[in-house]
Formats: C-alpha cells, sequence, structure tokens
C-alpha cells in the first residue's frame, strides 16, 4: 500500500497554516487522508481484491468499529454504474464486514470511505473522539480555551504582539497535549459547562468539559491512564477526573445543562461595609444588564438571575469574604461591585459601600 497522506489541502494547512485555520479545514474538510492506488480502467475482480488489500491495511493503521463506504465513478453510463455498485461497492462492504469483523451503518460511523476512481484515491474521513470528564484550574494565569487574538483570529499582528492569542496556556491546551498523543490525533478542541474568567480558580470537584479529538487513528485508549498523566505532569496547574469516552450527542447535552454554582469571593470596600445587611440564605431576585467589560462582543440584555448568600466572613472593617450560591450564567463580579448600576440589587448597594471582587473562586458546579 502506498503511504497515507493528509489530503487535499489539510496538508499545506498543517505545515504552514496556525492552529485556528488548521481546525477550521479540518471541520470543513469532506475528507482528511488519502492513499494511491492502481487502476487502469478495467473493473474486474483483481481492482476489488487490491482495493480491499488496500483497506486491510488501513484498519491496521487506523482504529475502527463502523464504517461508511462510498464511490466516486469515473464516466460510466448509469447502467454500467448500477452493475459496479453491486460487482465493486456491495463486495466490498461485504468482505469488510465478515473479514474485518467492521459494521457498515448508514449512520454516524467511525470512519468514512470514499474510492474515488478519477483521481486513483482511497480517501478516509474520521470522526472525532470524545472524552467527557471534569477540570480543576489552580492557576489564576491559564485561561479555559485557547485565547486567540479577535482582530488576527490567530495569525499574529501588533494588537497580540504577533502571538495569536491572549493567553500563554490554557487548560485546553495542557489537556491537548496529554489526550492528542494517546489517540493519535491532530488537534483538541475543549467544550465546557460554562466557563469561569482566567484570573477565577475552578476548585471542588470540578467543572464538567468534553474534549473533541480531531483526526484520531486510535479510538480507543485508557482513559485513566491519560487522566493519571495529566495530573502528574500538571498537579500545580490543573487536574482532571472521571475521564470516559462518550459521543457528539453528548456536546448538546453538555451545552444545554444550565448548573447553579458556588462562589467563594475575597471583597473590599472603600468604606466600612454594612454586613449586617446581607441576610444568609435569603434569596435575592437580581437584573443584570451585559457587563460593561464584556457589552462590546454581547448583546446588551437585561438577565434576571438568583444568588443566595451562603456565608460571610468578615476580615476587617474594609475587607471580607462570601460565599455565594448563583443561578447559570450570573456574573459574580458585577453583582458584587454593582457594575456602575448595571447589576441591582448588589453588594455594594446592599451594604452601601462600593464593593469590589479582588479574587473569585468556583467551589462546585451543582448537578
Amino acid at each position: 500500500m502506498k503511504p497515507l497522506f493528509l489530503y487535499d489541502g489539510l496538508k499545506k494547512g498543517e505545515e504552514l497554516l496556525h492552529e485556528l485555520q488548521f481546525r477550521d479545514r479540518i471541520k470543513s474538510a469532506e475528507y482528511h487522508y488519502a492513499t494511491e492506488f492502481e487502476f487502469d480502467g478495467f473493473f474486474d475482480e483483481a481492482l476489488t481484491e487490491n482495493i480491499f488489500k488496500i483497506i486491510k491495511q488501513l484498519s491496521k493503521q487506523i482504529e475502527f468499529e463502523t464504517f461508511k463506504l462510498g464511490i466516486s465513478w469515473p464516466d460510466v453510463s448509469d447502467a454500467e454504474k448500477s452493475h459496479l455498485k453491486f460487482s465493486v461497492q456491495t463486495a466490498l462492504m461485504k468482505r469488510i464486514e465478515s473479514e474485518l469483523k467492521k459494521k457498515m451503518t448508514l449512520t454516524i460511523s467511525d470512519v468514512e470511505f470514499l474510492i474515488n476512481f478519477q483521481q486513483k484515491l482511497v480517501c478516509i474521513r474520521l470522526r472525532p473522539v470524545y472524552v467527557r470528564g471534569r477540570y480543576c484550574k489552580y492557576s489564576r494565569e491559564i485561561a479555559q480555551t485557547e485565547f486567540f487574538c479577535n482582530k488576527c483570529r490567530g495569525s499574529g499582528c501588533w494588537y497580540c504582539q504577533n502571538t495569536g492569542h491572549f493567553s500563554t496556556e490554557s487548560v485546553e491546551q495542557l489537556i491537548g497535549k496529554v489526550m492528542v498523543p494517546f489517540f493519535e490525533g491532530k488537534l483538541l478542541i475543549m467544550h465546557g459547562a460554562g466557563r469561569e474568567d482566567m484570573d477565577v480558580l475552578m476548585l471542588g470537584e470540578g467543572r464538567p468539559f468534553i474534549a473533541e479529538i480531531l483526526l484520531p487513528l486510535k479510538r480507543f485508549a485508557d482513559v485513566k491512564a491519560i487522566e493519571n498523566e495529566i495530573n502528574s505532569i500538571y498537579k500545580d496547574k490543573i487536574s482532571v477526573n472521571s475521564l470516559e469516552l462518550c459521543t457528539l450527542g453528548d456536546v448538546s447535552l453538555l451545552k444545554d445543562a444550565h448548573h447553579h454554582k458556588v462562589y467563594s469571593a475575597y471583597v473590599t470596600s472603600d468604606k466600612p461595609a454594612n454586613l449586617e445587611m446581607l441576610k444568609i440564605g435569603e434569596k435575592i431576585d437580581v437584573i443584570q444588564k451585559t457587563p460593561l467589560r464584556v457589552v462590546k462582543r454581547r448583546a446588551d440584555l437585561d438577565r434576571e438571575k438568583i444568588v443566595v448568600i451562603e456565608r460571610v466572613g468578615k476580615i476587617n472593617e474594609n475587607e471580607f469574604v462570601l460565599e455565594l450560591r448563583t443561578s447559570h450564567g450570573t456574573y459574580v463580579k458585577e453583582f458584587i461591585s454593582g457594575d456602575d448600576g448595571r447589576t441591582k440589587p448588589s453588594i455594594s448597594s446592599i451594604t452601601g459601600a462600593r464593593c469590589t471582587c479582588k479574587l473569585l473562586d468556583v467551589v462546585e458546579i451543582c448537578e
């Protein structure tokens, strides 16, 4: 079998393009890999045997359980195509099922093969592998995902000092460095159940996430070994737990889920705050306009949220700690400061002092 190579524009993308563009090309590409085969214009048993041997060899390089098989025919009549569909396509599918013990499916498959007679290529499209779990983040200098520059989309410009992004490390990047090689993939995309700001720690049992590994040659890996390696290498920065394989459908469930969260906040005030006004266990109905810090990139809407104050700890006249239980999507820093009146009520308006959240930790993502 001739060597397997990245199909069409992907090879150039891997070598010359920055990661964000390469990621986009992988997502939009019709096929990912290809290998050449000999075709002299005659459809006979020798041709079918040759193509089957190629797919058999590919099955040793690419792990899969389910497959689809398509044909891009040369310029032949409809009658001949109908005949060839049975003598070539159906014959190949039956042999792959019986001899390689793979399952043909009409729905989502692990791999799609296209026998392209015009280009004399066996083309392959690989479905991503999905791994779910939870992560904790112990650094205030690490973003959740790659924070690409919104002006150059990762290619590098004056605004991002030619780096292409605004964070040197991310949870996504650190997990990917370990997880991608286990599946012999190319890139990892992280999907989180919400996100925390870069300067916010993620503690407790961690935030649910799903890692999507693109172009995986292997579909089955020891997720416990992945978990142990991540936790060993990056123990001062992040940790993961409860890793397991999942499906594309789980990504939608993750994104659609709304979780209450518990936060711990260290707060300062410009004058002594009247902490007696903060009632433990009282449900506070909050109206939040889109915060000033993000309003340029998000719709300016009024959002109804619920906050419960679970603990207040006074440090001195101008410092205290709060534990807050909030509904999904609450901007906690703005609930504390008031965001120049855009969040009502706020800790500032309730205590009669101008309050600022100096440190914030997520301590629990509630199911």
